[in-house]
Parts: structure tokens; sequence; C-alpha cells
């Protein structure tokens, strides 16, 4: 049964109000080696003075130093990462990625927008780390020869870190945005991706229970919480297709970002979008995989959910005519709530990886008239 909007939330689990990138400074201050410990780390490299801390400066330190080779330092020998394609297992598989990525955008430079921490160093943090990046396009890039032509996207990488390490990340780019930046036709670069990412079979999603109805979303925590209002959302506008409660939830000037490096204002932008979004899979059913949250009534609160989208391409959309093909998204969302609405939403997942899934087999006409 749908419940009506949450008018107050219970208080989230107090954390450090140092533990939380949007109360420190800039980047020269972020970037500082060292300094007191603000939280347990046990196991970790001494100049690490908590997860925050140590997110932020190894992202920068491999990626905008360049030293690759820190990865094996951070890293577990046999992590595994998933992403829009699939998973990849083991160190090597990062490294390697990693470098063919940075020749082509040498020039790199990642922006912490936010990191969305839980966890302890008893059990392993979970960390989101929300990132502005620009780069320039000098040298060959897994799309093409270098244009040089400046790219500016969002990403978001879930992290779960232990003593030191990654031991498992979900990533998710905007590599859409990226890709239409450069110039390049997106439907070919996808079709030569799908030569390499073979189409889902094809099946029931787990939206529906036979002929019953959606299941009402479970919730994760006693009385009030905000992971349960943001929970409770994405569940029942996806899965339930409760689209009115996008206006009964958000602020009146919610901001929403969307691939392409789309941003969207306002509730009824909001809806248009994941009204035509879901129109296309109309077998649509979202999984929420993680959820974590900071923050307070005063500040309000910012919560990270990881989730994974299955559906059928079975109608006509921005995505061309339908391929009647399987898809598997991985998405990842950070979203801010006060009194009890939502005013920013960053949703991130790679719709280059979703065009992969739906290029395969197809032909450029297959494809005409698409946006």
């Amino acid at each position: 049964m749908r419940r009506e909007p949450l008018e107050g939330l219970a208080e989230v689990s107090p954390k450090d109000e140092a533990i939380d990138l949007k109360r420190r400074g800039d980047a020269s201050q972020l970037l500082s080696p060292g300094g007191e410990r603000r939280q347990s780390l046990r196991g970790f490299e001494d100049t690490y003075t908590d997860i925050v801390d140590f997110i932020v400066r190894i992202t920068h330190r491999i990626w905008e130093q360049a030293d690759m080779g820190y990865i094996y330092d951070t890293y577990q020998h046999n992590c595994v990462v998933h992403t829009g394609y699939g998973t990849s297992y083991g160190v090597e598989e990062v490294v390697g990625g990693s470098i063919a990525l940075l020749a082509g955008f040498p020039d790199r430079r990642l922006y912490a927008e936010d990191v969305i921490w839980s966890g302890d160093d008893e059990a392993g943090f979970h960390s989101s780390h929300l990132i502005v990046n620009t780069a320039t396009n000098l040298g060959y890039s897994p799309w093409g020869p270098p244009t040089g032509r400046p790219v500016r996207y969002l990403a978001i990488a879930h992290c779960f870190v232990k003593e030191n390490r990654v031991v498992e990340e979900w990533l998710v780019r905007d590599t859409a945005a990226m890709v239409r930046q450069l110039g390049f036709d997106i439907w070919e670069v996808a079709r030569r991706a799908a030569v390499e990412h073979p189409p889902l079979p094809d099946g029931e999603t787990d939206r529906l229970r036979g002929q019953l109805p959606p299941a009402p979303y479970e919730s994760r925590h006693d009385g009030d919480h905000v992971e349960d209002l943001v929970g409770r959302v994405l569940h029942e506008v996806f899965n339930g297709r409760h689209f009115n409660l996008i206006a009964e939830t958000h602020a009146a000037d919610v901001s929403m970002w969307v691939p392409n490096h789309v941003q969207l204002t306002g509730p009824n932008h909001a809806r248009t979008y994941l009204l035509g979004l879901i129109a296309m899979f109309p077998d649509a059913h979202l999984n929420i995989e993680h959820v974590s949250s900071i923050g307070d009534e005063k500040h309000g609160y910012r919560v990270a959910a990881r989730w994974r989208l299955s559906g059928t391409h079975r109608a006509f959309g921005w995505y061309g005519r339908p391929t009647h093909k399987r898809v598997n998204v991985l998405g990842i969302s950070q979203l801010h709530v006060k009194g009890g609405k939502i005013t920013k939403h960053y949703l991130v997942f790679d719709e280059l990886a979703l065009l992969t899934q739906l290029a395969a087999g197809t032909s450029a006409e297959s494809e005409r008239g698409v946006g």
C-alpha cells in the first residue's frame, strides 16, 4: 500500500561532521597529505585521516598525478569491478583499463562533488563518490582517434573498501555524453562495442509476481528514515508506476541530472523524463541493491542508492524503433533531501552501455530517426 510523503524524518545515525566532504575547504585542503585521524582506520596507510580523505586522495593520485602503479597498493589483487558492460576481475584489469582511458584524456581532472559513506573499519566502508570530470581528447580513446575536443561528464564510483584496499567497485560514467561531445556517431560506437558484448536473453523481469501487482516497498529501518523515503520513491515510481509521487515528494525547484550531461528543473521535467524512459521498456523493473546516507535535519540529508534496471525495449522513443532486446542497466543515484522533499537528484548510468545492448545485430538503417 502506498504511503503519503514523509513530513519529518528520523535522525540518521550521527557521523562526525568533519568526515563530510561538503563541510571542508577547497582543493588545497582536500588534497593536503596527513593530519590528525578523524576516525578509526585499521589497516590503512597513516597518511589518511578518514574514509572520505582516502577516497578523494587516491582518486587524485591515480588519475590526476597519473600514478597508475598506486592502484596495486589501493585495490585488492582479486578485486571485482562492475560497470554497465559487465564484471571484471583482478587488479590488472583495473590498471589496464585506467591507462587506456588516461591515454586518451591525459589532462583529465576529477572534481569531487560528494562522497556519501557508511560502515567502519571492522565491517568495511561503502563510499559513493560523485565526480565532475573534465578532459581533452588528446590521444586514442576506446571510442576512436584523438579529436582535440573537450568533454565534461558525471561519474559515480561506489566502492567497498577494507584495510586500504578497494575490494569491490560499481562504476558508472556518462560515456554517452563523452562520445557525443567528441563528435562520434553514438550508434556506430555502440554497434562496434556490441560485437564484444552479446545480447541478454529474453524473459520476464521481476517486477510482477504472475498476475499480481508489484509488491510494496519493504522498509529497511524502523520509523521514518531518509533511506526509506528515497528507496520508496524509487521503487514506487519505477516499479509501481506511481508517477504522481514525483510531484508529491520532490521540491518545486528540484534539479535532476540525467545522462548526456542534461540538467532538468522541476518535478514536471523529471516526470517527463522518467515517463519517456519507462515507456520504451514497459516491463522495466528497478532493483535497489544498496542505500546509504549522511546528514541531519539542519543541513539536510544526502542519500546514495545503487540500483539495476532491467527491461525489454518494446516501444518507440528516443532510442529509436523497438529492438525487443533485453537490457540490464547498472545505475547509481545521489539525492539531496530536506524537509522531507527531494531537492537534487543525480541519476547516473552508462547510456552507451545500454545502447550497446540494443545495437547488437542491428544496422544503421534500424536506428534512422534516432535523436
